[in-house]
């Protein structure tokens, strides 16, 4: 019988007891995994945080400056153009300048404190100078304190503009820790943060006090953070008011506090800090906020102007100044009682101080000098050879040649004498004004409306240039041994045939001719027929040639009608033309741009001004002086004699139908260039004698010339001419007295001269 099988029996399984539930364990291990992610959360800010304080803290804009104003004895400068310039550079004006930024006046001398200044060649210690005045000249410069003789020093120049490479719309300019005045970062720690050296980055106890002060206000009015946490909350957050930007900003505080010291942190707090909006940009820091309110540099602040800056850091906007005068005395008034309890300032600082005005400046712009049309050219320079360097530098500084008072000067004869000069009428203007000695751009305006950024007509618009294109036909004349100032020209119709055929029959602007007419007539009073006679007789190329040597670079026709002014060129392009003739025949570039070096003041890259003297020294000398005939008998007469005994030279210049009056000149000081006409090239109804040379008699107005001292060459000689042009020495004196070439003069025959000329040319 088979046995049935039965399967084996499982073991039983034990019973497993049930888990208890222990909160503790999962806090705790929540908290570890929270700790954890904050910790990598502040490695994550601890990274942002050492990617700005020891990369590029901040992005610094390239500083461009003015000229630096040179002194030295027979400089062309009047003692009140000097305090002018003063003025414009804030030096405030005292019994006895004993301070940096001061200095006073007598009738005939300027003392003042010169500040330091990192000049391209290097820093120049602050330097009290004594300048001694001689009518329109400086007659002697001497160091007050050792009374001995300087042969040259500086003041500093203006600051323009600041250019930003980036879209932020941040400015400052960044100042070192240690030359902010003393006072400022003791101020703003009793005012803001009166625990900044003993706390970690964050106050617990200012935090408490400022939540408990709220909930009794029933409104926010005292913040508890620690400028630590006001630098964190500018560097890297939003102004947006929530829990977690808190935390994040207590975090990042914490963060900075470990890793920095207390002045690192102080000094990046004092160039961040929002200060004020100027147009479109922000701003910040204190460097700049000195210059936006003050006009002066922040090593020069007041007690009462360290308080109202301070003050401003609560509410920028409430604050403001100039929209809220009433309540920004109030709150500077706060922060010197502030200075006085906490032993910063004495009682007597404390009176004068509450008594003082709030002294802002009225311009709301951060510099006081808005230029556009220069700054165009000072961009365009920039992005050309100098742009390698500005691309790889933070903070360059670029010097220029703008002089501050000739560009108000024009501008103030532009919105004074233009209105009147165009009327009706849709007219335009442009003007360049450079300088003598150095070639530099001085001044600029790009149209009418200086204020404007946009189509620059000194820089771009080319137009025909008329009459200020005939010295250079006089230029190459004089630069032969055939002519000299007392050559008869023809002055008779004439008529010229071109190879197709073409007739060209040039006339007088009055209609009129006298047969035969001195060449220095003919320039003075603008005759045409004889300047194409004469400029016939030298060949059109001869003329073009000079052109180029005078620093032309534009295609001029090849015609005879060259002769008169048909190129077009721009008033920049005529500036260096009479430049050049200023400069007694030597050619240099003209620019706006002289040097840039780095923040730290290493030069980067320097304009090379060498002259060249394309043209004789003689022939411009005495083209020079043909062109101060044009100013007291010519066409420019109408503002030669608005200034008596001043010495000038200059050129009138009008196109066919009117349609483009032109002026170019110079004194001793400035070689200007204006243009008036039309934007689409219609009638302006203006000869160059009653628009563009009233608009440079304006100028010199507010200018104040300076006259010409033309020093002859070793050459010239005065000689005596009779009507026909020959030469007679000094027969009586009889005849006309002009400066001529002796090794050009025509051959004499008269023997009673012959002792004469022996003596005079050396035989």
């Amino acid at each position: 019988m088979t046995k049935k099988k039965t399967s084996p029996k499982k073991p039983a399984q034990p019973k497993v007891a049930a888990k208890r539930f222990r909160p503790w364990a999962l806090l705790l291990k929540v908290s570890l995994a929270l700790i954890a992610a904050l910790a990598l959360y502040c490695v994550y800010l601890d990274g942002q945080v050492r990617h700005r304080f020891e990369g590029q803290t901040f992005q610094l804009p390239a500083q461009i400056y003015s000229r630096s104003l040179a002194l030295y004895a027979g400089a062309p400068l009047s003692r009140d153009q000097f305090i002018d310039e003063l003025r414009l550079l804030k030096y405030r004006k005292v019994a006895n300048p004993d301070q940096p930024g001061e200095f006073s006046a007598s009738s005939t001398k300027v003392e003042l404190y010169r500040r330091p200044f990192l000049f391209p060649e290097g820093l120049e210690p602050a330097r009290r100078l004594m300048v001694a005045f001689d009518g329109d000249r400086i007659d002697e410069v001497y160091d007050s304190a050792s009374q001995q003789p300087v042969a040259i020093e500086r003041v500093e120049p203006v600051l323009v503009e600041l250019l930003s490479q980036t879209t932020d719309d941040e400015e400052r300019i960044f100042v070192p820790l240690d030359e902010m005045p003393q006072l400022l970062p003791k101020t703003l720690i009793q005012v803001e943060d009166r625990n900044f050296y003993d706390h970690y980055g964050v106050s617990p106890l200012s935090i408490l006090r400022a939540l408990w002060v709220n909930l009794r206000a029933g409104h926010t009015v005292q913040g508890g953070s620690t400028l630590t946490q006001q630098l964190a909350k500018n560097f890297f957050l939003t102004r947006e008011k929530s829990l977690v930007r808190k935390v994040n900003e207590a975090l990042m505080a914490l963060i900075i506090d470990l890793r920095y010291d207390k002045d690192r942190i102080l000094e990046a707090y004092l160039n961040e800090i929002f200060l004020g909006q100027s147009s479109a940009q922000a701003v910040h820091g204190m460097g700049l906020a000195a210059r936006f309110y003050f006009g002066r540099p922040v090593q020069e602040l007041t007690p009462d102007q360290i308080a109202l800056l301070v003050g401003i850091i609560k509410g920028p906007s409430y604050y403001d100044p100039r929209r809220h005068p009433e309540r920004a005395k109030e709150r500077r008034d706060l922060v010197l009682k502030v200075m006085l309890e906490n032993g910063l300032i004495d009682n007597r600082t404390y009176q004068r101080s509450v008594m003082s005005p709030l002294g802002v400046s009225k311009e709301r712009n951060v510099l006081s000098t808005k230029v556009p049309a220069y700054m165009q050219e000072v961009r365009r320079e920039l992005a050309g050879i100098v742009k390698p360097f500005i691309d790889d530098q933070q903070g360059v500084r670029v010097f220029t040649g703008l002089e501050p008072l000739a560009q108000r000067a024009l501008e103030k004869s532009i919105s004074t004498t233009f209105p009147a000069i165009a009327g009706k009428k849709p007219l335009e203007m442009a003007a360049v004004v450079s300088d003598p000695r150095s070639g530099l751009v001085k001044a600029m305006a790009g149209g009418k409306d200086v204020d404007f950024a946009g189509f620059n007509r000194a820089l771009d618009a080319r137009r025909q240039i008329g009459s200020i294109a005939k010295p250079a036909v006089y230029l190459t004349a004089l630069a032969s041994k055939d002519y000299n100032l007392a050559t008869q020209l023809e002055d008779k119709p004439i008529t010229l045939k071109s190879q197709n055929g073409d007739v060209w029959q040039p006339q007088n602007y009055e209609r009129t001719y006298s047969g035969q007419v001195a060449l220095v007539d003919a320039l003075a009073h603008s005759l045409n027929v004889p300047t194409v006679n004469l400029g016939m007789r030298l060949g059109v190329p001869a003329v073009l040639d000079t052109f180029r040597a005078l620093g032309v670079d534009a295609d001029l026709p090849p015609y005879p009608s060259v002769f008169l002014g048909t190129a077009a060129l721009s008033p920049w392009q005529v500036n260096q033309m009479y430049l050049t003739l200023a400069k007694g025949g030597a050619q240099v570039p003209l620019a706006a741009v002289s040097e840039v070096t780095s923040g730290d003041g290493k030069l980067l890259w320097k304009r090379a001004d060498n002259a060249v003297q394309n043209v004789s020294k003689e022939a411009a000398y005495l083209t020079d002086y043909a062109l101060t005939q044009v100013m007291s008998e010519g066409t420019g007469r109408f503002v030669g004699n608005r200034f008596p005994g001043k010495v000038l030279a200059g050129k009138t210049g009008t196109t066919d139908d009117l349609r483009d009056s032109w002026f170019s000149g110079f004194d001793a000081r400035d070689v200007t260039t204006i243009w008036v006409g039309q934007d689409d090239n219609g009638p302006a109804n203006l000869t160059g004698a009653t628009g563009a040379a009233r608009l440079y008699g304006s100028y010199l107005d507010y200018r104040h010339p300076i006259s010409l001292r033309l020093r002859p060459p070793a050459n010239i000689v005065d000689a005596v001419f009779d009507d026909d042009g020959n030469y007679l020495g000094d027969c009586n004196r009889s005849g006309r007295l002009l400066p001529a070439d002796k090794r050009y003069l025509p051959e004499v025959q008269c023997d009673k001269l012959r002792g004469f000329l022996d003596r005079l040319f050396g035989n």
